[in-house]
């Protein structure tokens, strides 16, 4: 059963291989296992230490007591304990690092999507963009249309749509949105 599923895995990986060499196989490894292997890992940590810290607290004594119920060196107790504190802080760098790197599109009006659904589609539709706020439609936009324009600076003004052809669902929407000029008829 294992064998299969790494057989599943790799088959994706090597077209990657052929274009990109082992650096793209390894890129998409670490993107798709490892980093959320890691990512769950260390939640699954920052529970273990939150329950741990709930039982036998948090003072100068709670590691050993934690080493002496558990049977455990006192420093992976210390370390166990400290990792809720760890995983937030990891978590709010990760958060501040995300706001400060990636731009976020929204809709400029109401989608009928929720707000979180409508902003990943319309961020993966102007991702690789650049975006000009605030920039108008010099041709008209169909009121339907209107809340998913974006004016690029290479393409112009634009609507976010999706291909139904790359579309299935649970894709990555990277895969599916794209940005398309007006001017095409849209």
């Amino acid at each position: 059963m294992l064998s299969e599923l790494e057989t599943v895995w790799l088959s994706g990986l090597s077209p990657l291989s052929t274009l990109h060499g082992p650096r793209g196989a390894d890129v998409e490894v670490n993107h798709f296992l490892l980093i959320p292997a890691q990512a769950e890992l260390a939640r699954a940590t920052a529970v273990r230490s939150r329950m741990l810290r709930e039982h036998f607290g948090t003072g100068p004594e709670a590691a050993q007591r934690v080493a002496t119920a558990l049977g455990w060196e006192p420093a992976k107790a210390h370390k166990t304990l400290a990792a809720w504190d760890d995983y937030r802080r990891w978590v709010r760098q990760g958060a501040a690092h995300a706001r400060a790197t990636v731009t976020v599109h929204r809709p400029t009006g109401d989608t009928g999507l929720p707000d979180l659904m409508a902003a990943t589609l319309m961020t993966a539709a102007c991702e690789g963009e650049t975006i000009v706020p605030g920039q108008p439609s010099p041709i008209a936009v169909p009121d339907e249309l209107a809340c998913w324009y974006a004016f690029s600076r290479d393409l112009g003004a634009c609507v976010a749509v999706a291909d139904e052809a790359t579309f299935t669902p649970g894709a990555n929407p990277q895969d599916y949105m794209h940005l398309a000029p007006v001017a095409t008829g849209v």
